[in-house]
């Protein structure tokens, strides 16, 4: 069992442990925001690279075959 100068000691530490990690916030905040950026970006991205995939492959269809008869 901790003795009265022990909790104390304990509750201090946790308290500035905590009121650090609350000081977090903002910086959490600014992470998240971007990571929902980049993953805009990169689905933007992926986009793009189907339809320049699907162009492709329709300028692809309209090659034509045996060129040299």
């Amino acid at each position: 069992s901790l003795v009265g100068s022990e909790m104390c000691i304990r509750d201090r530490a946790s308290s500035i442990y905590l009121g650090k990690f609350n000081g977090l916030d903002a910086d959490i905040a600014k992470m998240c925001k971007m990571i929902e950026e980049e993953s805009q970006h990169l689905t933007t991205i992926a986009q793009e690279y189907q339809l320049a995939e699907e162009q492709n492959k329709q300028v692809a269809a309209t090659l034509k075959n045996n060129v040299i008869a």
